[in-house]
């Protein structure tokens, strides 16, 4: 993805002294305001408060050392779609990536974010924490655009 405000946050943390950047990618900058969120809160909560910050078209999973059995993800204006199965849970922005393993699937919709672990998963807006209700769709081999057509309903 494009996270578009790249440049102006990059300036930011630099600014503050202790960042510092030996890349050129956009998402580098996601884990320097990881860093600085993640003081005094949970790993989710930095991870939203991170969100929060970003501008642009993007999908993002992050693991972290704080919660090492969870995935972080997101969907902002990207596909981002989990795959579940018995004690497996996958996530990709391509659901033909996980059809060899399981047809059930929870597409994201725009502007959500989930936490996953090996056999569960909570959705939630990225703007307000609210936990959001998804229901597990079937893939068929018809259906190609699982995620790629979403929308935000915030």
């Amino acid at each position: 993805g494009i996270i578009s405000n790249y440049g102006d946050l990059k300036a930011e943390l630099q600014k503050q002294g202790n960042h510092f950047f030996f890349s050129h990618t956009d998402a580098v900058v996601i884990a320097h305001l990881m860093e600085e969120a993640y003081q005094g809160c949970t790993v989710e909560e930095a991870f939203v408060k991170a969100l929060r910050r970003l501008e642009g078209t993007f999908a993002v999973a992050m693991i972290s050392s704080g919660e090492p059995q969870e995935i972080f993800c997101a969907s902002q204006k990207s596909p981002l779609i989990i795959g579940i199965n018995s004690g497996t849970m996958f996530v990709s922005s391509n659901v033909e990536v996980f059809l060899p393993y399981t047809r059930r699937a929870v597409p994201l919709d725009y502007g959500e974010y989930a936490v996953v672990s090996s056999n569960d998963y909570c959705v939630r807006a990225i703007s307000s924490a609210e936990q959001r209700y998804k229901e597990v769709v079937e893939v068929d081999q018809k259906i190609e655009s699982v995620g790629r057509e979403r929308t935000s309903t915030t």
